[in-house]
């Protein structure tokens, strides 16, 4: 670059890193950059029974989750002490950890980001360095936020990365010092700005899926021109076909309320990113079904050698683009005089514009057409017209967009903290520390008048008066006069030695024993056909249940949770673990019990924000346990406490009888039609005259209190209408929630004012309790819960009309209905007919070949 630009390398004021190196380390599972990981939980009695990496793929799990210790420690929700910090375990745990030679250790305390008095995860890390100093300590607080498993998974992913990241920045900062540049290296990060070299060797992990955010980026800096307003950024590589929406501001949207990193879900910022097997060196085929092929296969970096055009011998992508684009300027046209590829030509068209039309269709949020700007090196194949494309943009310089993205990356500070709010309002601490924001970007190298506030969260603590966790992020254009930036890489003060000794050889201790065959390496993502084609398990009217079955019914029972009952997720965690420890679940029908059966029940009651954030333990199988034995009976069969949420399973695992499975979400997933999700469900649900689509669009407001063990609050959701006479308004959806969502009503917002639809506000109510109002991310299909709901999430709001056990009786109204939430002045009315589930069991008996089976499930399940 510098030969051929002429530039004096004592002209360059930074540089710039944006790398998959990282990520790929995870991404191909390769044990020479993965550090095996060793977990300490400060937890007391909870999480015993969830191992390290219950939900990871089975080889990564092996290769990475080496070590759990747990020992006493971690924070109620209300920051009190669940238990003193056991430093005597902590070092008899290290001596364990460093025999085992295990160098990377993560430290993850039960609602440890809301500890600032206590800072238990920091002190663990004193007592670890005096007792195993050449250890890598990740803090978990340090990585991600409320949420107690994706939180560790995610600092288990950092820190098995550690010491390839330092070695890899290492690498970079002595490249750039052999150029004889004499300016500070940044790397990039998934949100679009820029992180010191320093940081990036210390959390690499926020450099995951830079490379499409890179890409945004420069979109958005060669379209800075062009009015501001939302835009669909496709990103054409050699390989692939990257697609993401780059909102008003600049940056990306963001991903889901969770994230999946290489199969493992994390809770950090991720921008939302869908990838297609599209590219300039895509291989193009013909298969015997005459039906022509682009992809995934392609020829990659090689294309100057294999294309065709180049005097290859493979036809790909671009040798199709050139044959039918006489401007270009690519190869030697003269190699493509083929009459099979010219008959092949319009066809070749036709599938590069239906796969892109397919997967910008799938991004969009409404169904109106959203500019689309085409940017990376393979962007020439691509149409110059698309259907839902208002118009089809490739600027200039379109080809280095993810270079100008990286090298135009803004600095971010970002300040998090707990503050009362006893004395002031939350306003005012945000003004506070927004200002304190702002300070932090200016000391990483951002210019004080650039800055702007790019996020504001605010969560109020739980059980605990006047206390707000906030977090603040302000972003700014990098001050490219400052020359006092370091160019050592530091970790935690300490300048680390770089030797490749350091990291990558001890990590294959013992690699032997994790290379055993793992009856669960197959992934439970089934295809549309196998979806179509399954059967539950059901013989002489007991239903066995599979691993497909709990994973369409834990998704079922968050629908069905109406934003409360807390996240199912752990508890289908502990059941799988059950089946695949041989355990056998059946599940019967209430109305195939004898009258004389004795039917118990179990499950839990508070705020849905406790059960993310602190693991269970065994206390509900142990009161269970003890009641029978003090009632000296034994129970013929469980029932759930309730089938939404996290109760709903817990009845499984206690034993428990349901009839419900909803495939629906799967299958959107798999066919790619998750922006007809909603409609999927409604379908399961009894269709359009039980169920309805109440509202779609993005959360821009939250507000929650808890009384009495009972999450309080209102989420607010925000869609654009075209308003009179030219200008905007805003519809909005407000939803009000105790625990579950308790309606949902309509108004509509233009400048400081916000008024009802119609004179009568009761017509505004579009459902209502006993009615179900259900919120689900669109862009997954997932349930939110109450305790998930956050700012810029994309949602779809459901309503399912109520059991008839609910409203065929004025009591059942009275007390389900609005009167029971103190809404005296609103009247229930149905949302639709109810239409009575279909029961699995029902749907798919067949009668054993010889003998019944005995029909009972006991307490415990197997």
């Amino acid at each position: 670059m510098f030969s051929q630009s002429h530039i004096d390398p004592g002209e360059v004021a930074s540089v710039t890193i944006g790398t998959t190196h990282f990520v790929n380390a995870v991404v191909e599972m390769d044990r020479s950059r993965l550090a095996r990981v060793a977990v300490i939980r400060l937890c007391g009695p909870f999480s015993a029974d969830i191992p390290v990496g219950v939900d990871w793929p089975p080889k990564l799990r092996r290769i990475i989750c080496a070590h759990r210790s747990l020992v006493d420690g971690g924070l109620e929700i209300d920051g009190s002490l669940i238990a003193e910090l056991d430093e005597d375990a902590i070092r008899r745990e290290c001596e364990i950890i460093k025999s085992k030679g295990i160098k990377s250790i993560v430290v993850v305390g039960i609602f440890s980001p809301i500890d600032v008095h206590f800072k238990q995860e920091e002190r663990t890390k004193e007592v670890i360095r005096e007792v195993y100093p050449e250890a890598d300590v990740v803090l978990s607080k340090e990585v991600a936020n409320i949420g107690f498993l994706e939180r560790e998974n995610a600092a288990i992913l950092n820190a098995s990365i550690l010491a390839f990241a330092r070695r890899t920045i290492h690498s970079f900062q002595d490249a750039v010092s052999r150029l004889n540049l004499r300016c500070p290296v940044f790397v990039t990060q998934n949100d679009g700005t820029i992180l010191p070299a320093s940081s990036a060797a210390r959390l690499p992990i926020r450099t995951f899926s830079s490379g499409p955010t890179n890409s945004m980026r420069g979109a958005a800096f060669l379209t800075q021109h062009l009015d501001r307003e939302k835009i669909m950024v496709v990103d054409i590589g050699g390989t692939t076909t990257d697609v993401g929406l780059l909102l008003e501001n600049g940056f990306p949207r963001q991903a889901a309320a969770y994230s999946e990193i290489c199969g493992v879900r994390t809770n950090f910022s991720y921008p939302d990113v869908r990838s297609i097997g599209l590219g300039g060196g895509s291989i193009v085929a013909k298969g015997k079904d005459g039906k022509l092929t682009i992809g995934p296969e392609s020829v990659g970096y090689q294309i100057q050698e294999k294309a065709l055009v180049f005097g290859g011998t493979v036809p790909t992508a671009t040798d199709y683009t050139v044959l039918g684009n006489k401007e270009l300027d690519i190869g030697d046209r003269s190699k493509l005089e083929s009459t099979q590829l010219r008959a092949d030509l319009a066809d070749f068209q036709a599938n590069v514009k239906s796969m892109l039309e397919r997967i910008v269709d799938t991004m969009k949020t409404s169904p109106e057409d959203i500019p689309v700007v085409l940017v990376g090196g393979g962007a020439v194949i691509a149409p110059k017209t698309l259907v839902g494309a208002s118009r089809v943009i490739m600027p200039d310089w379109s080809g280095v967009a993810n270079a100008i993205g990286a090298a135009t990356a803004r600095v971010s500070g970002v300040v998090d903290s707990i503050e009362s709010t006893e004395s002031q309002t939350v306003s005012q601490v945000i003004a506070t520390l927004s200002e304190r924001a702002i300070e932090r970007a200016v000391e990483n190298g951002a210019t004080r008048e650039s800055i702007s506030i790019a996020e504001v969260e605010s969560f109020p603590l739980q059980y605990v008066a006047n206390q707000s966790r906030i977090i603040i992020k302000a972003v700014g254009d990098f001050d490219f006069s400052r020359t006092d930036f370091e160019c050592l890489t530091t970790i935690d003060g300490d300048t680390h030695d770089f030797d490749a000794s350091r990291a990558g050889h001890e990590e294959q201790i013992n690699s032997d024993a994790h290379d055993k065959e793992d009856p669960t390496e197959g992934s439970l993502s089934l295809t549309q056909n196998e979806i179509d084609e399954y059967k539950p398990h059901v013989i002489d009217r007991q239903w066995y249940l599979s691993e497909t079955d709990l994973d369409w019914i834990t998704t079922g029972c968050y629908i069905l949770g109406t934003g409360g009952g807390g996240s199912p997720y752990q508890h289908m965690l502990r059941l799988r673990e059950m089946l695949r420890a041989g355990a056998t679940v059946r599940i019967i029908s209430p109305w195939d019990l004898k009258d004389e059966d004795l039917v118990a029940c179990g499950g839990g009651k508070g705020s849905p924000q406790v059960s993310i954030e602190k693991p269970y333990g065994d206390e509900m199988m142990e009161s269970q346990r003890e009641l029978y034995q003090y009632l000296k009976i034994k129970p013929h069969a469980v029932i759930p406490l309730e089938i939404g949420g996290g109760n709903g399973l817990q009845g499984l695992i206690i034993g428990a009888s349901t009839n419900m499975d909803i495939p629906s979400v799967a299958l959107s997933r798999c066919s790619n039609t998750i922006d007809t999700v909603a409609e999927s469900i409604i379908n399961e649900v009894g269709g359009s005259d039980s169920a309805k689509i109440l509202f779609k669009g993005k959360i821009v407001g939250v507000e929650r209190i808890t009384k009495m063990g009972h999450a309080y609050g209102e989420v607010v959701i925000e869609a654009s209408t075209s308003g009179d006479k030219g200008t905007d308004a805003v519809e909005r959806l407000r939803i009000p929630f105790k625990n579950e969502n308790i309606l949902a009503k309509k108004t509509r917002a233009g400048g400081n004012e916000e008024v009802s639809l119609n004179i009568d506000c009761r017509l505004n109510i579009l459902a209502i309790v006993p009615d179900l109002v259900c919120v689900i991310d669109a862009q997954n299909g997932e349930a939110i819960g109450t305790q998930e709901y956050r700012y810029g999430l994309l949602v779809i709001v459901l309503g399912i009309t109520a059991s008839e056990k609910w409203t065929c009786t004025p009591r059942g109204i009275e007390v389900g209905g609005p009167k029971g939430f103190g809404m005296n002045d609103l009247e229930y009315r149905p949302l639709g007919k109810f239409q009575k589930p279909r029961s699995v069991i029902d749907e798919f008996n067949r009668v054993a070949d010889s003998g019944r089976i005995d029909g009972t499930l006991h307490a415990g399940g197997p």
